[in-house]
């Protein structure tokens, strides 16, 4: 097993923290082209200059918000990240107080919008760092359960600032491709179309749903959709889900 520590992203060197941002920028790349509005420039490395450098100060902003919500996952052995998850608090008694867009809830993803008196921890962004391993490193990686050591990170520190509340926001990352195949389909129907293995098909809400039921049997299921979360996402068809693990906390009280 390879020997994998949480960090604050604020620990990491220059280095790593770069790659951490190029790689979120080519997570998001769809989607950030789009809202950035540099689509349109044929030079990938010219429009990758733009989104990278737009999203080195989003992340920056972010470890000045809030550092201790800023968290990577770092590979001894690749020395390097190889997973992210990003925290905010935000005043949302209810789930339908939380603003019914990412950018609203985020501050246009630098977390202005952070509040240390609030009551709930949004995690409005997780990654996998796989992009761009070896194959064998790889399937290491996945024997580690990066993403589910990311959010039981979040998990742990909601716990130790009295948080009672911690959701995450998904997107569904295969709406597009699934209606541009098989014709329309609503939204709440789609969210419950499952493969012959019965997993969920859409990968992101899929991945939600098993955490959510490592933390606590019988969760899993989309708290909210957001039909407009981020209407210029082309994957998602413009629709946020936002994944509730807040029962995980009160069962751990």
């Amino acid at each position: 097993m390879m020997h994998i520590e949480t960090l604050q992203m604020r620990r990491l060197d220059e280095q790593d923290f770069n790659r951490v941002v190029k790689l979120d920028a080519r997570n998001w790349w769809n989607v950030l082209s789009r809202e950035y509005g540099v689509e349109q420039i044929h030079n990938f490395h010219a429009r990758m200059e733009i989104v990278f450098g737009r999203e080195l100060v989003r992340l920056l902003h972010r470890c000045e918000e809030f550092p201790e919500g800023q968290i990577v996952i770092f590979c001894h052995e690749l020395k390097r990240p190889v997973g992210a998850i990003s925290s905010l608090i935000l005043k949302a008694p209810t789930l339908a107080d939380i603003p019914p867009t990412w950018h609203g809830a985020t501050g246009n993803g630098y977390f202005y919008t952070h509040d240390p008196r609030g009551d709930t921890l949004i995690c409005p962004s997780i990654i996998a760092l796989h992009t761009g391993l070896p194959a064998q490193s790889i399937s290491e990686l996945k024997k580690q359960h990066i993403s589910t050591a990311l959010l039981h990170a979040q998990h742990g520190l909601a716990q130790r600032l009295g948080l009672p509340k911690m959701v995450a926001y998904s997107r569904p990352m295969n709406y597009g491709e699934y209606t541009a195949k098989y014709g329309p389909l609503p939204i709440e129907e789609y969210l419950q179309v499952r493969d012959e293995k019965g997993r969920l098909y859409d990968r992101s809400i899929g991945m939600h749903e098993r955490e959510l039921e490592n933390f606590a049997r019988g969760l899993g299921k989309p708290a909210r959709i957001l039909p407009n979360g981020r209407p210029l996402d082309p994957q998602s068809l413009g629709h946020n889900v936002l994944m509730d693990y807040s029962p995980t906390l009160a069962s751990h009280r």
